[in-house]
């Protein structure tokens, strides 16, 4: 099997040597690509608002009111925001 896949590889090889353009298309693959990125902005923002939100429930003691005295539960704990998160590096927006 090392010899037939060799031989097709070598001859693949010398066929994308002379040809004037390779026969990949990689435009699927870069709207793939920007299709992730606007998802994972999307998502951090509304991460971001989220937090935002429970953080200031939080401060006004929203949760204390809403717990049951008779059950051993502590209020929730602030949550670190995701403010310094940028994709400044990933879409060249500097």
């Amino acid at each position: 099997m090392g010899v037939v896949q060799a031989k097709a590889t070598g001859r693949l090889t010398m066929h994308f040597a002379n040809v004037d353009y390779l026969p990949f298309d990689f435009s699927s693959f870069t709207d793939n690509l920007s299709l992730y990125l606007d998802q994972i902005t999307k998502m951090t923002d509304q991460l971001r608002l989220t937090t935002q939100t429970e953080n200031e429930l939080i401060d006004k003691g929203s949760y204390k009111l809403a717990l049951d005295p008779t059950k051993a539960l502590a209020p929730s704990k602030k949550t670190r925001s995701c403010t310094s998160y940028c994709l400044c590096e990933i879409t060249k927006c500097n």
